[in-house]
């Protein structure tokens, strides 16, 4: 079960695959977990990626779009939790 006073070491997958593409942020969009595989695809370490937003890693081009659409995607108020699949090509 996930609360508001849940860690990231709580919530992050315990059995992820060292090919899975992981990442948990919180409502503001600071990355609390990532998988290796992410800090890889970006060219980083897992220290200079934790606590960062998740916007600074994204092309400058596509940063607005991506804010106007967290921001949507977080306002609604259906749910408090949710779980999204991207597709990283």
């Amino acid at each position: 079960m996930i609360s508001q006073t849940s860690t990231p070491n709580q919530i992050a997958p315990s059995n992820t695959d060292a090919h899975d593409a992981v990442m948990l942020v919180d409502a503001h969009g600071l990355i609390l977990f990532a998988s290796p595989i992410i800090a890889h695809y970006y060219g980083y370490t897992l220290d200079d990626i934790l606590g960062q937003v998740v916007l600074d890693f994204l092309p400058d081009d596509e940063r607005e779009t991506v804010r106007e659409r967290w921001h949507s995607f977080i306002s609604d108020s259906d749910t408090t939790f949710r779980e999204t699949t991207l597709s990283i090509q």
